[in-house]
């Protein structure tokens, strides 16, 4: 193979593997499945419940993201969504700005080393209630932020290039 045609055969490429990384990037959704049980007095809740989630820090005291974008210092968040539960049962995909009183979840939530869920309910009878301990998000929701990287970093970008042969 000649040395031109050989060039051009890596450049494609290395072009061929960055428009991938973009459009993998790009197909990421900014969404966070979250399920959970609710019970009311001891039994099964079974009805249309009012929920509010907020993601901060392990103290409490700084909040991230909450489903209303009002949560500070780790606080209730002001507005509800309104979700079906099922023999206690009920999930949502947090940052679904679809579905009423939701904002859409940065990934730049996931810059932090630890986050946790809190989760409020309210039946619309007993009133709102703050559901404890906090639930630490672990591994699937960090992957959100794998999906702002546009391009490989350095080394990544050396190690590709090498590979490549240049």
């Amino acid at each position: 193979m000649s040395k031109p045609r050989s060039i051009f055969h890596r450049m494609l490429l290395c072009t061929g593997i960055a428009l991938l990384a973009v459009s993998t990037a790009a197909a990421v959704p900014q969404l966070l499945n979250h399920q959970g049980r609710i019970a009311v007095d001891g039994v099964l809740y079974q009805g249309g419940g009012q929920f509010k989630f907020a993601l901060v820090n392990a103290g409490a005291t700084t909040s991230y993201w909450s489903n209303d974008g009002t949560s500070t210092a780790g606080s209730e968040p002001t507005a509800a969504v309104a979700l079906p539960v099922a023999k206690g049962l009920y999930a949502v995909l947090l940052g679904d700005s679809a579905l009423g009183n939701m904002t859409a979840l940065p990934a730049a939530v996931f810059d932090n080393d630890e986050v946790y869920l809190r989760v409020w309910f309210s039946d619309g009878v007993n009133g709102s209630e703050l559901i404890s301990p906090d639930h630490r998000l672990a591994v699937a929701p960090y992957a959100l932020r794998a999906g702002t990287e546009v391009a490989p970093r350095n080394g990544a970008r050396a190690l590709l290039m090498k590979r490549a042969g240049f």
